[in-house]
């Protein structure tokens, strides 16, 4: 847990309406699964390098840019 998502965490505990603070956590969760799509288009295309018919490979690929550009 980061820093920010902890205060973001204690500040829906002390007030579970506040809709600021829901926002701004959905953000962070958004910036996280990004950078994480990022590292999987990054893992498949290096995996496809080394067999470019492993069809796993390709639907990782494909459901990580889907993630970043759906």
């Amino acid at each position: 847990m980061t820093g920010i998502e902890g205060f973001l965490k204690e500040a829906l505990r002390e007030d579970p309406y506040d809709a600021e603070a829901s926002a701004l956590l959905a953000g962070v969760y958004n910036w996280q699964a990004a950078r994480a799509h990022k590292k999987a288009i990054a893992c498949a295309k290096e995996g496809l390098e080394k067999n470019p018919a492993y069809r796993p490979l390709h639907v990782q690929l494909q459901e990580a840019m889907g993630a970043i550009v759906g």
